[in-house]
């Protein structure tokens, strides 16, 4: 039964975001620039259409509006809250597992970042382990809201394999987003070692 209010809950935040962007269809232009979009940039891959098309400028990223805030509470009996102290282990085990991890609720903070290959989003902290430092993330997917490179972000979404920029990934589909006023620790402790896959 849980999975099933997962996929419908997923299936109605496709539909609401494909309806708010159809007024959008018509003229396709480069939201950002305001310039008309080519053929070249219209045959992107799918993963990086998914995380580019959703920013919808009228959203104010400080708050959470009433529809994320019912789709919490729906699945707030199902959802997981990451902290500081098992960041490291839940994203690592979910990269590689995803299977296991697929249509499961998180709650997670980061630092938001587009400063990837592509532009894809992520919510990323460092692992470190004495000298080392090891980039610990997620990319972002059905994010509905503008953030800028190193933001403070909550994010609550559900876990899913995805195709970007021409791999199969572990995503996290976006239900609720939330710049913070107050950071958290970027770097924290890890002392699990690298995975073994």
């Amino acid at each position: 039964m849980k999975k099933v209010i997962v996929g419908i809950l997923t299936l109605v935040m496709v539909l609401s975001a494909m309806l708010s962007l159809a007024g959008c269809q018509d003229k396709k232009t480069d939201v950002q620039n305001d310039t008309p979009v080519s053929a070249t940039e219209e045959s992107q891959t799918a993963g990086e259409k998914e995380t580019e098309t959703m920013i919808n400028s009228n959203l104010n990223p400080d708050e959470i509006t009433q529809s994320e805030q019912e789709s919490i509470d729906l699945l707030a009996s199902d959802m997981t809250v990451v902290t500081d102290e098992n960041f490291g282990e839940i994203v690592n085990e979910a990269i590689y597992h995803t299977s296991e991890f697929s249509g499961k609720v998180y709650q997670l903070e980061g630092v938001y970042t587009t400063n990837t290959e592509g532009g894809v989003p992520y919510l990323y902290r460092f692992l470190v382990n004495g000298e080392e430092e090891t980039f610990c993330g997620l990319p972002l997917v059905y994010l509905n809201k503008q953030f800028n490179d190193g933001d403070w972000i909550k994010v609550t979404g559900i876990f899913n394999a995805h195709e970007i920029n021409g791999a199969s990934i572990t995503a996290l589909e976006i239900v609720a987003a939330q710049r913070l006023p107050q950071a958290g620790q970027e770097k924290i402790p890890w002392s699990g070692a690298a995975h073994d896959h």
